[in-house]
């Protein structure tokens, strides 16, 4: 009598295939939540690349400040209506964008947060600014004081945050998105 080898489950390319698709699918589950138990603010920590802090010794205008250290430093990620710019007339709301920025952080410690790059070709520190807790990017935004300015290389969990905040102005006709489409042409 012949007898019939009968080859082991495991031997078996199907198997094997199984085995590899099941080990890759509980690899990919493993990541996928622990990047899902990532805190709003870690997934915000990770997007920046370093912090420093200083004190606003004055508001130069709606997205730059002068430190008591001489730093100037440009809001990153967002531009306002101009109101001091020298080859620039006053545009509707720079001088309510100024004020308002003032009144948020003038005289107050600051926490700057960096992104990919840190220096503009006007040699000012390009930051997201925290004073007493609010992102003040994301504050002259969210009231209508400034707009999300794609032109800098930002971390898209920036981007999207600063664009989920003029989303929310220009759906309550805020500042600048009161204003007749002719006002709030970009600035440059």
């Amino acid at each position: 009598m012949r007898r019939r080898r009968r080859k082991s489950i495991l031997r078996s390319g199907v198997a094997r295939r199984y085995a590899r698709q099941t080990l890759l699918a509980i690899a990919l589950l493993l990541i996928a939540g622990s990047v899902l138990r990532l805190s709003s603010d870690e997934r915000r920590a990770r997007s920046t690349v370093g912090a420093a802090t200083g004190v606003v010794e004055r508001v130069i205008d709606g997205d730059t400040l002068l430190l008591t250290d001489g730093r100037r430093v440009r809001l990153m990620g967002i531009d306002a209506p101009e109101s001091v710019h020298p080859d620039l007339p006053e545009q509707p709301f720079g001088e309510s964008a100024a004020a308002r920025l003032r009144a948020l952080c003038e005289g107050l410690p600051v926490r700057l947060e960096f992104d990919r790059e840190r220096i503009d070709r006007y040699s000012r520190v390009l930051a997201y600014v925290y004073c007493e807790g609010a992102l003040l990017n994301e504050a002259m935004v969210v009231e209508g004081l400034a707009r999300f300015d794609k032109r800098f290389p930002i971390s898209p969990v920036n981007a999207n945050q600063l664009k989920a905040a003029e989303e929310s102005a220009r759906t309550r006709s805020l500042g600048i998105w009161s204003a007749s489409p002719a006002e709030v042409t970009p600035t440059r």
